[in-house]
């Protein structure tokens, strides 16, 4: 059976959504929809608390909807991301799938955002940092006839900073890297290109992996280091892959300017390199 949404607009609608779902046989799982994904959960708590959530690894519980009502009859809906930096499609999907009536995912630039119908503003999902830091956000309303209104404290965007503490470590060396790699470039041409497999040994070989950038600072600042072309090739290669181009229809090949002519904006692209490969930046969130 096919996935199909299940977009509910009121605490009454949820009630009777669980009450309509049949457990499956021999256990207490109510699939939210479609029952082959029985690892999608409505969950009851109480009359007035419902959980929308996934199974995990391991068989543990993890709620991405919550459903509340008090005695007065406010509706509170808590929305919770995935835990960790890394994508999470299932969840995306499951929100796309699962959202209260007039709530909708927007996936913008690797991040997430919760918008209502009757808003034009956006609300940031950030991703959790585990189990007991989920960061949610939260809306309530007062009749389904009221928009939602976010009532939890907005979370800031995460925001890139450079450690220019540690980077300090590094200023003439870094600078005198500059200044030889602009004269290189020419010299150089078009023989920074190379082929996959020698390009990903070369990457490994200059510390252009994961928890790398002692060892590629280690060798830009060694004016005695040869691998300081190697980067320097690396750093030619990203520019030209990012630049824009078109496809030469007589030539049958994409074809572009040379994207490497302006010394000053050869500079900020060089020193931007070095902050993400010498790990200098740093991701800074709420």
């Amino acid at each position: 059976m096919a996935k199909y949404p299940v977009r509910l607009a009121t605490m009454q609608q949820v009630r009777d959504h669980y009450d309509s779902v049949k457990p499956i046989r021999g256990t207490n799982t109510r699939p939210i929809g479609c029952r082959a994904r029985k690892y999608e959960e409505i969950r009851k708590v109480d009359d007035n608390t419902f959980h929308f959530g996934m199974l995990e690894w391991g068989g543990k519980f993890a709620p991405y909807i919550i459903w509340e009502e008090d005695t007065k009859g406010i509706v509170t809906v808590t929305i919770m991301n995935g835990e960790g930096r890394h994508a999470h499609c299932m969840v995306y999907t499951f929100h796309d799938y699962f959202l209260p009536v007039s709530m909708g995912l927007v996936v913008d630039g690797g991040k997430q955002f919760i918008q209502t119908d009757r808003s034009d503003k956006r609300d940031y999902l950030p991703k959790g940092k585990g189990s007991d830091d989920r960061k949610p956000i939260t809306y309530s309303r007062e009749s389904p006839d009221k928009p939602w209104v976010l009532t939890s404290k907005p979370h800031l965007l995460p925001r890139k900073v450079v450690d220019k503490e540690r980077k300090a470590q590094y200023k003439q060396g870094i600078n005198d890297f500059v200044e030889w790699a602009w004269t290189m470039v020419p010299i150089i041409g078009d023989q920074y290109k190379s082929t996959r497999e020698p390009r990903y040994d070369r990457q490994r070989s200059v510390g252009m992996t994961a928890h790398g950038g002692h060892k590629f600072m280690s060798l830009l600042v060694d004016p005695t280091s040869e691998s300081r072309l190697d980067i320097l090739c690396e750093f030619i290669s990203e520019v030209h892959y990012n630049a824009p181009r078109h496809w030469d229809r007589e030539l049958k090949c994409h074809v572009g300017e040379n994207p490497i002519t302006d010394p000053k904006k050869f500079r900020a692209k060089l020193n931007a390199f070095i902050n993400k490969h010498g790990e200098f930046t740093l991701i800074v969130e709420d």
